[in-house]
């Protein structure tokens, strides 16, 4: 969620949508996202393999970009398509993609001079694991412009949340094991 004067904007990852909540507790629909096709992987007791199965948006965060416009980061259901998870903008109607080919992001934050920090969860999506047993996700930074998204940090064990705060990225990881949570700076340099 993020917050604002009026209240906050939250996204419903269960419902596959952006919703605005007033102080006083009133909850209205800003965007839905779409659920898309994807062929289905070779996994027992499933369907066979190539059969094309809906794959939920399941989105996760959300940033005020500039302008005053929501970005949205989205992780992608079942079967969780590596490259397969996109960035929407969303201004007061239909969510329009700005950024994709993404896997499992579960944080977006909005950095100096209106940069985008995207933290995936699982880079190589959430049906591998590392050799820890957890998912390896990575932090990517993408200009608003289009460019090609630069790696910052890699190899990050379950992590959770990204904050941009005087230059760095704070990144929680190991966010699914009780415990055992870190939060590790990252200069943005």
């Amino acid at each position: 969620m993020v917050a604002s004067r009026k209240g906050a904007a939250v996204v419903d990852a269960g419902g596959n949508s952006l919703l605005s909540v007033t102080r006083s507790g009133d909850v209205a629909l800003i965007a839905t996202f779409p659920t898309r096709e994807e062929p289905a992987p070779d996994i027992p007791g499933g369907p066979p393999a190539g059969t094309p199965i809906p794959s939920q948006s399941v989105p996760t965060s959300v940033a005020v970009a500039k302008g005053g416009a929501f970005l949205v980061g989205e992780l992608r259901g079942f079967p969780f398509p590596v490259g397969g998870a996109d960035l929407y903008r969303v201004a007061g109607g239909e969510p329009t993609v700005v950024a994709e080919g993404f896997t499992n992001v579960i944080d977006v934050e909005v950095g100096p001079h209106g940069t985008w920090y995207v933290l995936e969860l699982a880079s190589d999506g959430l049906l591998a694991a590392g050799e820890s047993g957890l998912p390896m996700g990575r932090l990517l930074r993408v200009t608003p412009d289009g460019g090609d998204p630069v790696v910052v940090a890699d190899d990050l064990p379950a992590p959770g949340g990204v904050a941009i705060r005087k230059g760095r990225a704070y990144v929680t990881v190991n966010s699914v094991l009780p415990g055992e949570g870190q939060v590790l700076a990252v200069p943005l340099t």
